[in-house]
């Protein structure tokens, strides 16, 4: 896993990659995710790339969705969202844009003048 961590922006990343890497045949490193991971390497490294995706939108809304995805070592936003949408229920773009809104709501709070006249109270 500190290998797809380090390299999880390699578009090349995949098992005869990380088999390469590690001296070990594309069985044994299959066999070893199956057994410790419950899942494909493949599929850990593509759950490792939604989750940076995940936290990146969520950390730097301001960036261009485009360049997150790339970031991340997707191929192509089509593809991304689609995987993005199958693990998190919700489109890329649209949860960049909520995103996108959260942040701005924040920053609006934290420079409002009279922030405690913000808050709800019922």
């Amino acid at each position: 896993m500190d290998l797809i961590a380090d390299h999880h922006q390699n578009q090349n990343l995949n098992s005869q990659w990380l088999s390469h890497q590690l001296h070990l045949s594309s069985i044994s490193v299959e066999s070893a995710f199956m057994h410790c991971r419950g899942r494909s390497c493949a599929m850990a490294i593509q759950a490792y790339r939604l989750s940076r995706l995940f936290e990146g939108i969520t950390c730097q809304p301001s960036l261009p969705l485009t360049l997150q995805v790339a970031n991340c070592g997707f191929d192509s936003l089509e593809i991304s969202d689609r995987e993005f949408a199958a693990e998190f229920g919700i489109g890329l773009v649209q949860f960049h844009q909520v995103s996108q809104r959260a942040a701005e709501d924040r920053q609006f709070r934290q420079t409002h003048p009279e922030r405690q006249a913000l808050i709800i109270n019922e």
